[in-house]
């Protein structure tokens, strides 16, 4: 989606303050990630927790477009990350723990809260 600001056409994000949603996910051997979803852009990125598990610095993913098919790109949206929903990214299964209060408060604002966290 596009939009003309001073008569340049310019994607729709632009100009936007960024939103960020922050999830809480791990995987089947238990390590520990957070995903961000740029909700003005739709791309993700992802960040290992340290093995002393009190930060979150060892880029596992970075910031780009993901597809939830391998055949064709479908982009990620709000309504694929649920607390306690299984989803696959680059053929690694993760389970979404929880989420940062500012996600909490986006689902609850979008008329779909969160489950409990997990």
């Amino acid at each position: 989606t596009t939009r003309s600001i001073n008569g340049s056409t310019l994607p729709v994000f632009v100009g936007e303050p960024l939103q960020v949603l922050r999830f809480f996910v791990d995987t089947e051997d238990k390590r520990t990630f957070t995903l961000f979803y740029f909700i003005t852009d739709k791309r993700m990125m992802m960040s290992e927790f340290s093995r002393d598990g009190k930060s979150s610095q060892n880029l596992f993913l970075p910031k780009k477009y993901y597809s939830k098919d391998e055949t064709k790109f479908v982009a990620y949206h709000p309504k694929d990350f649920v607390i306690g929903k299984q989803l696959t990214i680059n053929n690694i299964t993760f389970t979404v723990q929880g989420c940062d209060s500012f996600t909490h408060q986006y689902y609850e604002e979008l008329g779909h809260p969160m489950p409990d966290e997990k």
